[in-house]
């Protein structure tokens, strides 16, 4: 679970710090927390509606791996990028950053599931040996 609801957050830190609203040189950190949490549902959901089919395609198959991870979020970046500017074709400018912001979510779920798999496997350990 962590795994999905931590890496959306960098993204939308992001994308809320490059976002001006209005005509203002200056940062206005209440503009960017408000703007925070608007990225960060899109980012989640994006990345519950990619990643994690995409991970419980690759647990099914012991597949889960970095490269794995990063690649799902990558083609999951690259359609929602479709998606942003649809009907008309995708910028340039979108594509790279929603691209690479999907790379960066994907190994951050990778890196978190990574560090709570030796935890599980300890727990199902210590169950083996009480029984």
């Amino acid at each position: 679970m962590v795994g999905l609801l931590v890496p959306p957050i960098v993204p939308a830190l992001i994308s809320s710090a490059v976002t001006r609203l209005g005509p203002a040189p200056r940062f206005d950190f209440v503009a960017f927390l408000g703007l925070s949490g608007v990225f960060y549902f899109y980012y989640a959901v994006a990345t519950v509606g990619f990643g994690l089919p995409a991970f419980l395609l690759a647990a099914r198959f012991n597949l889960v791996r970095w490269w794995s991870a990063t690649g799902a979020e990558v083609a999951g970046g690259a359609i929602v990028a479709l998606i942003f500017r649809a009907p008309n074709p995708p910028q340039t400018h979108d594509c790279v950053v929603l691209i690479s912001q999907g790379a960066f979510t994907g190994f951050c779920f990778w890196v978190i599931w990574r560090v709570g798999e030796p935890i599980k496997a300890r727990r199902q350990d210590s169950c083996e040996k009480c029984s």
